[in-house]
C-alpha cells in the first residue's frame, strides 16, 4: 500500500514532535539534577557560614596581638599605638576570611563534582552532563 504525501508528512511531523518531546524531557531532567546539586551545595555553604565569623574573630585577635607588639616595638603606647592596634586588628579580621576563600571555594567545587558523579551513576549518566 503506497504512502501518500499527506501520510508521509504526518509521519515526519509525529517524529519531529517525538524528538522535541524527548529533548524537553532530557532538558527537564538535567535542569532538575542541576537544581538539586545547586541546592545541596548551597546547604553546605550555609552550614559553613559560621566559619567566616570564626575566622574574622581569630583574625581580629591575631591582629590585636600583632598591633600591640608593633606598638610596643615602635615605642608608641599612647593614641598612635591604639590606632595601630585598631588598624591591625580590623585588617586581619577582614583579610583572614578572604585569604582562605579560595580553599573554601575549592572544597565546594569538589563537593559539587562528587554529588554530580554520584547522581550520574544513579541515573545512568544523566548527571555527568551537569558536572
Amino acid at each position: 500500500m503506497p504512502i501518500t504525501p499527506l501520510a508521509s508528512q504526518w509521519i515526519r511531523a509525529v517524529r519531529r514532535a517525538d524528538a522535541r518531546h524527548d529533548a524537553h524531557v532530557q532538558l527537564a531532567q538535567t535542569a532538575g539534577i542541576t537544581a538539586a546539586i545547586d541546592q545541596l551545595v548551597e546547604r553546605r555553604r550555609a552550614e559553613r557560614r559560621l566559619w567566616w565569623v570564626a575566622l574574622a574573630v581569630v583574625g581580629f585577635l591575631l591582629g590585636f596581638v600583632v598591633g600591640v607588639l608593633g606598638a610596643f616595638a615602635v615605642g608608641q603606647t599612647q593614641s598612635l599605638g591604639v590606632f595601630l592596634v585598631f588598624v591591625f586588628a580590623t585588617g586581619c579580621a577582614c583579610a583572614l576570611p578572604y585569604l582562605l576563600r579560595p580553599r573554601f571555594e575549592g572544597a565546594f567545587a569538589r563537593y559539587r563534582a562528587e554529588i554530580a558523579a554520584e547522581l550520574g551513576q544513579r541515573n545512568g549518566g544523566m548527571g555527568s552532563a551537569t558536572a
